[in-house]
């Protein structure tokens, strides 16, 4: 859904992205403190209340020092997804505006970042709607016609992908239907990458061994605050958790050890290695981006990073010195 402001244009946006465990929390939070801003995260896990400790979610501390937004906004028994998160970001930024304040998007989801920031459209159809349930019963009767039907819309997409995964198939003819573009106009719209704000979009990285450091020192401070214990409750809160909530990384490897009787000391083995391909798929997402203005955080003091991030922002235009 595109900002129906036309003005959105002229609406400043900055943006701090970067792998886990880069220092973008915190360094938001300083930022926001000195440009009268408010940050507006972009975690597709730390929507959901009582997910705490997995998803690293700002201190109080942090939380104090400047508003924060789209953090605790979500029951773990519900499912979220990229289109309910860009309405409700969408929301919060004309908030943000409204009240003469300056938003900063931080978070390591790029697809979230993009969702806010970009025109993009995301399927809306839910299980119950009546789309949905014909699209399914036709799957049942006669999932040769479902994917001809595919073909018909968009042949393209249906050549692209595994015609066998039915629930594929069945979201591939919602994209053509809801937005009336082919995979390949939309596709092509992706990869445009045209904000339809004013937005400057900072991206922090560091050496690979560095940031392998940093995400395994994370995993055993979550493990030793307690992370076990909280998806247990989750898992045994009468209302439980929802199919996206149980795929947070640290939930999900701890979910199995409950479930199948992994040894623990496997379990974290795998949730700093699925860690660390997920900050390398997180890395390789953003340099796709010609847009993200680079800055080098090894060995540098977060008071020393926050001095050259100001200049930037002044330099581009978006603070008066």
């Amino acid at each position: 859904m595109v900002n129906d402001d036309n003005r959105a244009a002229e609406k400043k946006i900055l943006v701090i992205v970067g792998p886990t465990a880069a220092g973008k929390t915190e360094l938001a939070a300083n930022l926001g403190a000195e440009i009268d801003g408010e940050i507006v995260s972009a975690d597709s896990m730390q929507v959901y209340q009582g997910m705490d400790i997995g998803t690293s979610k700002p201190s109080k501390d942090t939380l104090s020092i400047v508003p924060h937004h789209l953090i605790d906004c979500v029951k773990p028994s519900e499912e979220y997804s990229v289109a309910k998160f860009q309405t409700a970001a969408r929301q919060v930024l004309a908030d943000i505006f409204k009240r003469g304040r300056q938003p900063i998007i931080a978070g390591g989801s790029g697809l979230y970042v993009r969702a806010i920031i970009d025109p993009m459209d995301f399927p809306t159809a839910t299980p119950e709607s009546p789309e949905r349930q014909k699209l399914e019963e036709l799957a049942k009767a006669d999932p040769e016609a479902l994917i001809e039907r595919l073909v018909a819309l968009d042949p393209e997409a249906a050549q692209r992908m595994d015609t066998r995964n039915i629930r594929r198939v069945i979201r591939a003819i919602e994209a053509v239907i809801r937005s009336g573009e082919t995979y390949k106009v939309r596709n092509e719209r992706f990869r445009l990458r045209s904000a339809i704000y004013d937005v400057l979009i900072i991206g922090l990285r560091m050496s690979r061994e560095k940031l392998y450091g940093l995400i395994d020192d994370r995993v055993d401070d979550m493990v030793s605050a307690g992370l076990e214990d909280e998806v247990r409750r989750l898992m045994t809160s009468p209302s439980g958790m929802s199919k996206t909530a149980r795929q947070g990384l640290g939930y999900k490897e701890f979910i199995e050890h409950i479930e199948t009787g992994n040894s623990r000391e496997q379990t974290i083995e795998l949730i700093k290695r699925r860690t660390r391909q997920f900050a390398k798929r997180q890395l390789t997402w953003f340099r796709a981006d010609p847009r993200i203005v680079w800055l080098e955080v090894d060995d540098r003091s977060g008071e020393n990073l926050l001095q050259d991030i100001m200049e930037l922002v002044k330099a581009k235009g978006f603070i008066v010195s």
